[in-house]
């Protein structure tokens, strides 16, 4: 079904097809944490992208609310956390739907490790960006932070997608879909 809406359409209709739009795109999944005076914090995120190699620079977005905001304003500091595709449970507890037995936005639920650039690592996630505040913008309903990244941590996994307001592996879109067509080499 296509949808297609003009420009006189209702401001609830145009933000309602372009949600379920947006559904369409395939995005990792990732926690963005923090720690250091205002405290720890972490929060699962969908926005997040790479902006500049040189620098080094991501880009993640956060709902304004969200006390991880102003925990990342005064620490100075985040890590994205991109999951493993094993980790749906961890993902689901830091976006506040905890499954039986864990706490919301609780560390206890998974292992971390500490790093001295002040956001938790997820340990066996498939990449950890360990970032400093660069520069925060404000764009509707989200903060929007850009991060230089100072360190980087790798892991062999496959990752978690989140596609049509749900988690997915690769190996299930894999089948789903067929085989994946050659993509570009570089960016």
């Amino acid at each position: 079904m296509t949808e297609m809406l003009t420009t006189d359409a209702p401001a609830e209709t145009i933000a309602a097809a372009f949600s379920r739009a947006m559904g369409c795109s395939a995005t990792p999944v990732t926690i963005v944490t923090t720690d250091g005076p205002a405290g720890r914090f972490g929060q699962t995120v969908s926005a997040m992208t790479k902006v500049s190699e040189a620098p080094p620079i991501a880009m993640i977005c956060l709902h304004r609310r969200s006390p991880a905001v102003d925990a990342i304003l005064r620490n100075g500091t985040f890590c994205v956390n991109v999951l493993a595709d094993d980790q749906d449970a961890v993902a689901d507890s830091f976006a506040g739907r905890p499954r039986a037995g864990a706490g919301r936005w609780d560390f206890d639920c998974a292992e971390w490790a500490s790093s001295p650039q002040g956001g938790p690592r997820l340990v066996g996630a498939l990449s950890a960006l360990h970032c400093t505040v660069h520069r925060v913008t404000e764009i509707g309903s989200h903060r929007v932070f850009f991060g230089e990244v100072v360190d980087v941590a790798r892991a062999q996994a496959d990752p978690l997608v989140y596609l049509r307001r749900g988690y997915h592996r690769v190996a299930e879109l894999d089948t789903a879909i067929g085989e994946p067509r050659s993509g570009p080499t570089s960016h």
